[in-house]
């Protein structure tokens, strides 16, 4: 009795620790924010709320696109993540690092494909933001879309070639990310050469079927 209670645990404890990894950094990191009251957290503050007065503000006394706010994330890559458009692209000067990485290895592309921020996106890619960056976990721009169910997101990363075929540390692919979340609207734009019922570990969504039928019949 007592040895059943202790695989039980451990498997509920396996089971956990799985479902954590398989997060993009940007969803399995706490959010933490710089100290309270510094300029740098006012400098948040105003790029979360879409002041974009406040922000020239700031830009004015010295703080730029490359400022970083906390978690080595600069001020560019927490406006794409908030994606306020027009404090985006105030942000978006010949000086900013498109491409910067935070400690987690995400970049702005990362962060507004993740929240879903097509306008933010759109932008990106048109200024040369690197479609196939893989993150400390090897989560791509496209894995971040599929994961959250950004179907918009995801045409936008596909037409512009996004990589349907690689595989983060898991071993799952952008498709595998959003069918086994049950992202219904992600899995019917999927490119169906590339579509395959075979998961990589157990699918936990409550619509496997649906999913796989969805999968077999193509895009819409």
């Amino acid at each position: 009795m007592r040895h059943s209670r202790i695989i039980r645990s451990l498997t509920v404890l396996l089971l956990l620790a799985l479902g954590f990894w398989s997060m993009p950094a940007e969803a399995s990191v706490p959010k933490r924010g710089p100290s309270p009251g510094s300029l740098e957290a006012k400098y948040l503050q105003a790029i979360n709320a879409g002041d974009l007065q406040a922000v020239r503000q700031f830009m004015a006394r010295g703080l730029g696109p490359n400022t970083i706010i906390y978690q080595g994330k600069t001020a560019l890559i927490c406006a794409a993540g908030a994606g306020h458009l027009p404090v985006f692209q105030a942000l978006l000067t010949p000086a900013a690092r498109i491409n910067a990485k935070d400690h987690e290895g995400g970049t702005a592309l990362t962060a507004a494909a993740a929240e879903g921020h097509l306008p933010v996106v759109e932008v990106l890619l048109a200024k040369g933001a690197e479609v196939h960056h893989q993150d400390r976990k090897r989560y791509t721009p496209l894995m971040s879309a599929a994961f959250k169910g950004h179907a918009e997101v995801v045409q936008v990363l596909l037409a512009k070639g996004a990589d349907v075929q690689v595989r983060n540390w898991n071993g799952t692919t952008a498709l595998i990310e959003s069918a086994q979340y049950g992202h219904l609207p992600v899995v019917r734009w999927w490119p169906r050469r590339w579509a395959t019922c075979r998961w990589s570990r157990p699918c936990w969504t409550q619509e496997p079927r649906s999913i796989c039928k969805t999968i077999k019949a193509g895009p819409r």
